[in-house]
């Protein structure tokens, strides 16, 4: 109702959004669900709804413009370009289905006709890595960027390609400026690996952090470097103990793995104390053993306690190693 009401102020033909409306009713027929739903929400399109605007409409007058010839103008260079998009689709699904010759064809096809959309290149530089030619990719994406330079894939996959060819500045350069669109995990990864190449552990440290909350296989890739660089200094981290007391009065301990990866020969300082905090027993403890991620493994600690008294355990990890 309002919506009509602003057209006739802007001197257009209110018929026009009844027009619209049973479009979107014609549209949404025999279907359950579709995007109309998402759009219109609050105010589905119904034959009810028509009917009532119909009236509103005519009220309101039907004189003004419809706008069908600026429409046509603005829409004739995507009419043009429609048959580009098509064979960008189609190439998509031929690189996805491994058919890279046939996905480079249809992209030169696309290009020839629109060769200002930045997507497209995009797809012929994944083809290229495909077909193992980096230098094609690097410059096929550096086409991407003239047309596409706030959109944060082309950066991404031009960091990544540069990273490849051994030109870290300009890879380091792409992922900051892709990290700045959008912050990704195969970004953060690409950072982090320019980081440890360049011994600056901290910072890789802390781009493998940020890249391994991703649940994805870049993020899992993430998490076992973070693991490799940051294990053995802080194996706490990755580690956690607890105490375990037997009928008999023996403890054990039970060691989790919670890193991305597999580790070996944990060194363990164990005390047994009492409530005042008097020491009772102290054992320094080896595990050689590879403990898979993910998993645990329970060990005894030789120490005896009373079950009916009252104790504790205090647990320092001295060690840990990656194991290879």
């Amino acid at each position: 109702k309002y919506g009509m009401e602003y057209m006739v102020r802007a001197g257009y033909n209110p018929m026009a959004a009844v027009t619209l409306q049973e479009t979107f009713v014609r549209l949404s027929k025999g279907r359950k669900t579709n995007w109309l739903e998402g759009l219109f929400a609050s105010h589905p399109p119904s034959p009810e709804r028509v009917t009532a605007n119909r009236k509103y409409a005519k009220k309101l007058g039907t004189k003004g413009k419809l706008g069908e010839k600026e429409y046509q103008l603005r829409i004739a260079h995507l009419k043009k370009t429609q048959p580009a998009y098509d064979a960008y689709e189609k190439g998509r699904k031929a690189l996805a289905n491994k058919k890279t010759d046939t996905a480079l064809q249809l992209v030169r096809q696309a290009i020839e006709t629109e060769p200002q959309e930045g997507l497209f290149y995009i797809l012929q530089g994944e083809a290229w890595l495909v077909k193992n030619n980096p230098e094609k990719a690097e410059a096929s994406f550096s086409r991407s960027l003239k047309y596409s330079s706030g959109y944060f894939l082309p950066h991404l996959k031009r960091g990544l390609t540069r990273i490849e060819l051994g030109k870290d500045a300009g890879a380091k350069k792409d992922l900051d400026a892709s990290t700045e669109l959008l912050p990704t995990a195969p970004a953060f990864l690409g950072l982090g690996d320019l980081s440890s190449k360049s011994g600056d552990e901290q910072k890789a440290i802390s781009y493998y952090r940020s890249a391994s909350s991703s649940k994805s296989n870049i993020g899992k890739q993430a998490a076992v470097k973070l693991a490799q660089l940051d294990l053995p200094k802080h194996p706490e981290k990755y580690i956690k103990v607890r105490a375990l007391l037997s009928q008999r009065g023996t403890v054990s301990l039970k060691v989790e793995n919670h890193a991305a990866t597999s580790i070996k020969n944990i060194r363990l300082q164990a005390q047994l104390l009492k409530p005042s905090g008097q020491e009772l027993d102290n054992k320094s403890l080896m595990i050689s053993r590879n403990i898979p991620a993910g998993k645990s493994l329970t060990i005894d600690t030789g120490m005896q306690a009373s079950p009916e008294s009252k104790y504790s355990v205090n647990v320092q990890i001295k060690q840990a190693e990656i194991a290879k």
